[in-house]
């Protein structure tokens, strides 16, 4: 009997051992064998996260105030136009007249300055004729003639050619630059075939000399700045 139940328990133990070495060696199968780790790939994103990230992209944060660049250009009141230059031209000789100066003519004064002061700073004139001494400087400056006086005072200084293109474009000083700049006449006189428009600037005259012709609108064939008493004879007064 005894012997018997010995030989039971050890055919229990011997199903047992068989049992625990079939569970192990099914474990064994199913792990995944050493190697090399291999990339997993990222789950596709949905179209729901790929809106998402652009609305963070592209939408400011609600704390953000956002200014739009503003760019200004210039009216056409602002800009210069080639007539107002002319203009501007114009008042510049008249302002420079009440002084008995003219423009690209230095500081010499009409009815004060000799002309050996003339020739002393300038030289010997390109020519003399007339009662004119005339120089040409150069630089765009055009012809200034000094006419000279009683007591080899100078009464008068004219400029002539590019001195009246003041844009350096061309085109000269017409009779409408200097009436729109300067307004009417104190008067107006006829030199032979000559028309001037004489401006009163105190103890002097500005006269603006043009030859009439078929447009409306002439062109000057010089500037005067001239002194009425430098001007008369010795013993006049």
């Amino acid at each position: 009997m005894n012997r018997l139940l010995q030989m039971n328990k050890r055919v229990v133990i011997m199903l047992a051992s068989i049992a625990l070495t079939a569970m192990l060696s099914a474990c064994g199968s199913n792990a995944t064998p050493n190697g090399p780790l291999q990339p997993t790939s990222p789950a596709p994103s949905t179209g729901t996260e790929q809106q998402d990230s652009a609305d963070r992209t592209t939408t400011p944060s609600p704390n953000v105030t956002v200014h739009p660049v503003k760019t200004t250009k210039p009216t056409p009141t602002e800009a210069t136009t080639d007539s107002q230059l002319r203009k501007q031209y114009v008042e510049r000789i008249y302002k420079l007249a009440k002084s008995g100066k003219m423009v690209n003519a230095g500081d010499f004064v009409v009815g004060k300055t000799l002309i050996d002061e003339v020739h002393k700073a300038w030289g010997e004139p390109n020519k003399s004729e007339g009662g004119y001494d005339f120089y040409a400087p150069g630089m765009m400056k055009g012809t200034i003639a000094f006419g000279v006086g009683r007591g080899d005072v100078v009464k008068e200084i004219r400029i002539f050619g590019t001195a009246l293109d003041p844009i350096k474009d061309g085109v000269l000083l017409k009779v409408s630059d200097v009436k729109a700049a300067l307004g009417k006449p104190s008067t107006t006189r006829t030199t032979g075939k000559q028309h001037i428009l004489v401006y009163k600037t105190g103890s002097y005259e500005l006269k603006f000399v043009y030859t009439p012709g078929k447009s409306n609108d002439p062109t000057l064939d010089h500037i005067n700045l001239f002194s009425p008493k430098a001007a008369k004879a010795m013993g006049e007064g």
